[in-house]
């Protein structure tokens, strides 16, 4: 059955595809492609990771969902998991968990630890995804944001949840692309509120299976 690690990144690459035009996923196991998520904006476009060399070119035999359905199909996949279902994906067998590689349109960049920016209309969307708490992300976050604003090139920034695959997303509007102040801003604060949040997580972890141990004691 699909781990856990498996289903949160597939609920991670659902909010992303969902919010940042253009971005598709290729869900893979091994050099297999077992679904396309594309919006159909994909011409030309790059994985992040890197899918591996060897992985099967796009093919029509390949199925393929738009990143709403994609979103609605692993929100539903989440909910039963939470009532305790066992769920695989799709044809894998049990046990196997899809890899999920970000595809990012032309012009757009991938950045370590799952920082994405695409260009709409002469702007630039930038959209992080992790699970955490909402109340937590925001715990976390808020005065972060609050005290980074206001920041010329800037146009929005926020947090929010999405309560359909329970990530907290953290999301930007820049009016200026790759290589300027405002996009090393940008990228600097988001890498800070990844690591505030990655160290959130571990912690909640760890105090989770000392209390288990507890239990158990």
């Amino acid at each position: 059955m699909i781990s856990d690690r498996g289903m949160t990144s597939l609920r991670v690459a659902a909010t992303l595809a969902h919010v940042l035009p253009g971005l598709g996923a290729r869900i893979r196991h091994g050099d297999r492609v077992i679904l396309e998520v594309d919006s159909g904006g994909l011409h030309g476009a790059s994985a992040h990771p890197a899918s591996s060399p060897a992985a099967e070119p796009f093919t029509s035999a390949v199925r393929r969902i738009a990143p709403g359905g994609f979103r609605c199909a692993v929100a539903h996949a989440h909910r039963r998991r939470i009532e305790g279902e066992q769920l695989r994906f799709l044809d894998l067998e049990p046990g196997c968990d899809p890899v999920v590689d970000i595809r990012v349109p032309r012009g757009g960049t991938g950045r370590a630890g799952g920082i994405f920016c695409v260009p709409v209309a002469g702007r630039w969307l930038w959209g992080m995804a992790a699970e955490i708490d909402a109340t937590t992300a925001y715990r976390l976050g808020a005065e972060l944001v609050e005290e980074s604003l206001p920041q010329p090139g800037v146009h929005a920034l926020g947090i929010r949840p999405d309560v359909a695959t329970d990530v907290s997303l953290l999301y930007a509007e820049t009016c200026t692309g790759p290589g300027t102040s405002s996009d090393a801003w940008v990228q600097e604060l988001f890498e800070s509120l990844l690591a505030r949040w990655t160290v959130a997580d571990l912690v909640d972890r760890l105090t989770e299976r000392v209390d288990l141990n507890q239990g158990l004691s």
